[in-house]
């Protein structure tokens, strides 16, 4: 098998083998090297609805509470699953 290569715009170097996509390469390089910001960026968020809940508990409606709830778990999962929990 053949190999090549490639540098993306953040300057890193991608390996490619010769029968790879090499646009899908690029788009999951791409998405890992963001996780440790999308990670933190989750972590805020979930400190977001906690925070909402305690302060803004009577001013937010029904289907607007259930909303965040259903946000809050699905971040916390995301989250979990990022910790291999």
């Amino acid at each position: 098998m053949r190999y090549t290569y490639d540098l993306n715009a953040n300057g890193c170097l991608i390996l490619y083998a010769d029968n790879s996509d090499r646009q899908e390469m690029c788009a999951n390089a791409q998405l890992i090297s963001a996780a440790p910001d999308l990670l933190e960026a989750a972590r805020q968020a979930v400190e977001l609805v906690r925070t909402a809940r305690r302060y803004f508990p009577k001013s937010i409606r029904d289907s607007d509470a259930f909303t965040l709830e259903n946000t809050n778990a699905a971040i916390s999962k995301a989250i979990a699953k990022a910790e291999g929990r």
